[in-house]
């Protein structure tokens, strides 16, 4: 469902009903048409010069208007009004007549008494005429609006109950944590056996063993060598000895 703009309704001079027919429409009066003025709506007199007016008004407008012809007396338009209306009507979207309604001519705000006696459940016997008359109006307004791309307003809101739903929301894709030192860490050093290998066929086999204790620095120069004593030492002739 869209909502459609008001329509634009325009005189061709002032005093030719453009008023009573805006009431009737429930739209605005935009005033006197000036070239350059857009319109939907063109309202004139039923005398032969604004016939006239109204059809060169209506060959600059796009699209094409309805063209409304309020009488303006009781008798009958003479037959030079109606051979133009004639003529215009195939290059417009309607000619759409408004008949004389006397019982206008009494009061002081005459669009709101014509709106109220065409409107009302029960219209008085003046105002059935209008009555049909707005009512082809109103149809032909209609086209106009729903083809004329400019006269779509936004789209009304859906219901809170038809919005479509929120996308779910999607996790991010798995990233490791980055850590603090990205360095390569440095080979942990092996550590030394406390005993030596076993030895080799006709080689000496040595325990060895500190006979003091650390050497700690000296006031007086480098501190004395740690001195070793080989315990067991047997050498490959089977003699044992000592150092």
């Amino acid at each position: 469902m869209t909502r459609m703009r008001p329509p634009l309704i325009a005189g061709m001079a002032g005093g030719v009903g453009t008023t009573v027919v805006a009431g009737l429409l429930g739209a605005p009066d935009a005033g006197v048409w000036e070239p350059g003025m857009a319109a939907d709506v063109l309202v004139c007199r039923s005398v032969a010069h604004q016939l006239a007016a109204v059809t060169r008004a209506a060959a600059t407008l796009d699209p094409a208007p309805v063209v409304v012809i309020v009488a303006d007396c009781a008798e009958k338009a003479p037959a030079a009004v109606r051979d133009r209306a004639h003529m215009l009507e195939p290059n417009v979207a309607a000619v759409i007549w408004i008949p004389w309604l006397a019982p206008l001519r009494e009061v002081a705000d005459p669009a709101t008494a014509a709106r109220d006696a065409v409107c009302a459940d029960n219209p008085p016997r003046w105002a059935m005429a209008a009555r049909l008359r707005r009512e082809e109006l109103l149809a032909a307004v209609t086209a106009i609006l729903t083809t004329d791309p400019s006269g779509d307003a936004a789209p009304v809101p859906p219901a809170p109950d038809e919005r479509p739903a929120a996308p779910a929301e999607v996790a991010p894709p798995y990233e490791p944590p980055l850590r603090a030192n990205t360095a390569p860490s440095a080979p942990v050093p092996t550590r030394a056996p406390s005993f030596p290998p076993p030895p080799a066929t006709g080689s000496d086999h040595w325990t060895v063993a500190p006979d003091a204790p650390p050497p700690r620095p000296g006031p007086h120069g480098p501190p004395p060598q740690a001195r070793y004593t080989a315990i067991g030492s047997t050498g490959a002739d089977g003699l044992r000895r000592t150092s």
